[in-house]
Parts: C-alpha cells; sequence; structure tokens
C-alpha cells in the first residue's frame, strides 16, 4: 500500500510544482479545481477562472457580482486591507459592492486588543467604503499562529458589468494608481527593524505604511467603468503588475506588450524593495488597477484624469496570442510565460 501511495504521490508530483507560498499555481487550478465546480447552472454567467477577479451571476435583469479574497501576508492592516481587496475585485467590473461577508480565524493566544483593532478596522473601512457587513463568521483556532480574514464582497445592478472577455487586441493598456503600494506598506510594518537596520529612515518607513490608506480602488473602477472605451479592469494583487498582466491577458486569451519604464514607481517602493533586493514589479499591488481601453475614447479617460490626483498612464497594448506576453526595461524585452511568485513572500516567509 504504501509502494502504491509513493507512485501515486510520485505521479502528482510531476503534475504539480512543489507548494510555495501563496497563490497555487495555474497548473493546479487546472487538475483539481476547475473541473470540480458542483452543479451546473444557466444564470452563471461568468465562474472561476484565471485572470477572473470576481464571479457573475444573473437574475432576471439583475447582475450579481460576487469575490473572495483571503488576506494572509499582513498582520497589522489585516482588517483594511481584507475590506479593500474584496470590495477593489467587484468594483473592476464597473459595478458598486455593497455587501460583505467576512470571516476571521484567530489563534487561541491572540491578545484581546489586538482582536479589537481587527474589527475597528473592518469596520472603519466598510463604513467608509460605505459597504454594510451582512455575515460571516469568528473563531478561534488551536493550529494557526497568526489571524486570517476571508472576506467576500457582493454588488448588484441592472448594469452590465466589464468582462474580460470583452478586451480586444489594440487595446491600450492602462494602469491607475501607483506600483506596488500595498506590499511598501505591509513590507515597512512588518520589516521596520530589518530595514532601518538598512539605513533606511523611520520617517520614510512611516510613510510608507500610510499608503495602506490608499489600497481602495473602488472609486476610482467606478469612475472608469463610465467609459464605454474601457473594456475590462483588473486588480493587481498576488505577483504584483506582472501577475496581474499576465492573468488579465490569460482571461481574454491575448498577449501583450508593456514598456515597465512607464510605470510609477514611489520613493518609498523603491527604497524598500532596494533594501530588500525585491522586484517591485512582481510585489503585490493592491491600489493600482489595469485597464483595458480601445483606442476609440482613450483620449477622452486620459484628459479626464489628467492633473488630478490619481495617475493614469499608457503602459502598454494587449496584442494577438501568438505575439506572446512581453515585458520590457531599459531597452531589454523579455517573455512572461507564467504567473510569478509574490516578492512578498520572499521577504516575509
Amino acid at each position: 500500500m504504501r509502494a502504491a501511495s509513493n507512485i501515486i504521490f510520485g505521479l502528482l508530483g510531476r503534475c504539480v510544482k512543489t507548494p510555495s507560498p501563496g497563490k497555487v499555481s495555474i497548473e493546479f487550478l487546472k487538475r483539481f479545481v476547475f473541473g470540480k465546480l458542483g452543479a451546473s447552472r444557466q444564470d452563471t454567467v461568468q465562474g472561476p477562472g484565471v485572470g477572473r477577479d470576481f464571479a457573475v451571476t444573473k437574475y432576471g435583469d439583475v447582475w450579481v457580482i460576487s469575490s473572495t479574497d483571503p488576506v494572509t501576508g499582513s498582520r497589522t492592516f489585516l482588517g483594511r486591507i481584507a475590506v479593500n481587496v474584496a470590495t477593489n475585485d467587484v468594483a473592476v467590473s464597473g459595478i458598486e459592492p455593497g455587501w460583505l461577508s467576512i470571516a476571521v480565524l484567530m489563534p487561541l493566544g491572540m491578545e484581546l486588543r489586538k482582536a479589537k483593532r481587527l474589527f475597528s478596522d473592518i469596520h472603519q473601512q466598510a463604513r467608509k467604503l460605505g459597504v454594510a457587513v451582512v455575515g460571516g463568521h469568528t473563531e478561534y483556532v488551536s493550529y494557526i499562529p497568526r489571524p486570517i480574514v476571508v472576506a467576500t464582497a457582493i454588488g448588484a445592478s441592472r448594469k452590465r458589468p466589464k468582462l474580460p472577455s470583452d478586451v480586444r487586441p489594440g487595446d491600450f493598456i492602462l494602469m491607475g494608481g501607483e506600483l506596488a503600494i500595498e506590499g511598501t506598506a505591509i513590507l515597512a510594518a512588518e520589516k521596520r527593524k530589518e530595514l532601518m537596520g538598512k539605513g533606511i529612515a523611520s520617517s520614510l518607513l512611516t510613510r510608507a505604511e500610510r499608503l495602506v490608506f490608499k489600497t481602495s480602488v473602488l472609486k476610482l473602477a467606478l469612475e472608469l467603468g463610465r467609459f464605454d472605451c474601457v473594456k475590462s479592469m483588473h486588480d493587481p494583487t498576488e505577483g504584483g503588475l506582472v501577475g496581474g498582466l499576465y492573468e488579465m491577458s490569460v482571461a481574454a486569451d491575448l498577449g501583450f506588450k508593456v514598456d515597465l519604464d512607464d510605470v510609477p514607481v514611489r520613493r518609498e517602493t523603491e527604497a524598500i524593495v532596494d533594501a530588500l533586493r525585491l522586484d517591485p514589479y512582481r510585489l503585490i499591488s493592491s491600489g493600482s488597477i489595469l485597464v483595458s481601453c480601445s483606442p476609440r475614447g482613450i483620449n477622452e479617460v486620459l484628459a479626464k484624469f489628467r492633473g488630478g490626483d490619481t495617475h493614469i498612464k499608457v503602459i502598454g497594448r494587449f496584442t494577438e496570442r501568438a505575439d506572446g506576453r512581453v515585458i520590457s526595461s531599459k531597452g531589454k524585452s523579455r517573455a512572461v510565460t507564467d504567473a510569478p511568485s509574490d516578492e512578498l513572500w520572499r521577504a516575509i516567509g
């Protein structure tokens, strides 16, 4: 029996890569998840898939958008980020999230003051975004070392959502916001002592931590969603900008060409990733948004945000799938052939 088990696991090992922290591989999803999705229902418009930030169901003429996200990489900003990542994923459909259901798992040794802060942060951020917490679950768990929050956001509208399948070759790729601000905030908080030991000023780390307040793209996504030329939007979380581009292109079955030199990077981000020897383009990036925009209307979109507080930049274009997925920087180009592991896990494990 043991020999048979070894053979089976050996075969599985050749089909699925050795696990690492963060999202499972696309290979794993295809083998174990996507073919096992329960009952088939006619009201399911968009189910799970690579690069799909949200699910879509339709009841009569009402589109229902939902998304579930865990937060595992931050202790300091756990509640606030949980609200933001789930509501971001609904908002990039162009439909406003209205409700949240949140499950909170806490280790037995978690201090009550930390629990109080966690739930206060959830409440305050949800209230700020106009979203109601309508359900969930809370419990202590004996075998986890740190709290885990899983948030589900839901929105409903009679307006058709923006879907990944709407993207076309030739669409411009826009980036709204700034690179890796979520990762920057988390690293500043979780690695403060180490970073100060590497010569990073306390004042810079404090500014970096405050970037957590910029991790919601709800308002920006809804503003962009009003433009007919905006075909699809994506929230680049794990795997950062490169991961987001890869997922978005897989969802649309397209290629892309993107110049990383056109991507805005904050000084705080540059300082922290340089000190920790991380790639900012593969660092978790809630607070930014990737947008597919057709050539007709792009000038209107850029004019709308020109001179404002939010950066909107053209960073590339979608291409035919056969043209590949290519990023370039400083005159050198290379292909993106898989979703990258997030740099956050290299830093905090």
